[in-house]
């Protein structure tokens, strides 16, 4: 039985706009997901000639979710670039999330980057914690007198 795996050589998911909480870096009203590209990015399968890695899928679930899922996108294949957020002298991946502006206000989120090939995914660690924080509620309607 012939199998390739797709490895995942992520080294963390980084987040725009991180802020210091507990033990972890969160990240209050992020726009963009930073990560490692896979080590298989441009590699192409020798027995099939097919691409290793496809595409790559972001994924986020809030903690207590009993792993429901709150946000999934799928991303492409995009070219590394240099960026601010990996390890030095990797090929960092930087992706713009807009759905990030719909994720439910003063609830902490985790996220996952899944690189996906022909023959099967492979997940990356958990990411640092993320939220969106928006103004507080309008008091109650005023009564003049």
């Amino acid at each position: 039985m012939k199998r390739t795996i797709v490895s995942a050589a992520f080294v963390g998911i980084v987040f725009a706009l991180a802020v210091q909480a507990s033990a972890q870096t969160a990240a209050l009203n992020p726009t963009k997901v930073d990560f490692q590209a896979s080590a298989d990015h441009n590699v192409t399968n020798a027995l099939t000639g097919q691409p290793t890695v496809v595409s790559y899928e972001f994924s986020a679930v809030a903690p207590n979710s009993l792993g429901a899922i709150a946000i999934t996108r799928t991303l492409g294949k995009p070219a590394p670039d240099t960026v601010t957020g990996c390890a030095a002298a990797s090929p960092c991946i930087s992706v713009t999330i807009p759905e990030f502006a719909t994720i439910t206000q003063n609830v902490l989120y985790t996220a996952t980057i899944t690189a996906v090939g022909t023959t099967g995914s492979t997940p990356s660690p958990v990411s640092n914690p993320f939220g969106r924080v928006g103004p507080p509620a309008a008091p109650g309607k005023p009564t003049v007198k």
